[in-house]
């Protein structure tokens, strides 16, 4: 009988460790895994607002941006519907003639077609001082037309001392399409 209390005794002794244990795990080990985790998504959350916080600063930046660029349109008038060529060149010629540049020669290139665009590319001879031609392009680049200055080539006309300066120069004038056919060069 001794050894049959003993085996009580033993069991019971198990039994009173394995609740002990469990119970220090439930109040010691796994409040701090929990608190651990709270911890974690009160990071997380953080981290997510100031994620939110940058893409609202980001999205109010582009939105002034935005608002910059219609006022630009609206200054500038929008892209035509057609590139009224004959004026554009004739714009161009002033603008030569204005900066003490002259044009030799416009030679239409080539007509490119994109997704609700038209370009109409010109190859542009002139010659003129270093600082005329600059002072053209520049012109140029700040002219109320769609166009653009794609390529300039400049090089000597004649000696060291001959202070004039040839330039080949392919502009694009620009048109919007609307389903209609776009004059060609």
């Amino acid at each position: 009988m001794k050894r049959s209390l003993l085996a009580y005794d033993l069991f019971g002794a198990a039994a009173a460790i394995a609740v002990g244990t469990v119970g220090l795990w439930s109040g010691l080990v796994r409040p701090q895994t929990s608190s651990q985790q709270l911890n974690d998504l009160q990071t997380r959350l953080a981290e997510a607002r100031t994620s939110y916080e940058t893409t609202l600063t980001a999205i109010e930046r582009k939105s002034i941006e935005l608002n910059r660029l219609r006022t630009k349109v609206q200054e500038n008038g929008s892209l035509p519907q057609r590139s009224p060529v004959e004026a554009d060149l004739r714009r161009l010629s002033q603008l030569a003639v204005d900066n003490h540049v002259q044009l030799v020669e416009i030679a239409p290139l080539a007509t490119e077609q994109y997704p609700g665009l038209t370009e109409l590319t010109y190859s542009a001879h002139a010659s003129g001082t270093f600082g005329g031609l600059m002072a053209f392009m520049r012109d140029f680049e700040r002219a109320p037309f769609w166009a653009d200055i794609s390529r300039v080539r400049l090089s000597r006309k004649g000696s060291l001392d001959d202070p004039h300066r040839s330039a080949e120069i392919v502009v694009s004038l620009f048109a919007s399409q609307n389903g209609d056919e776009p004059r060609s060069p």
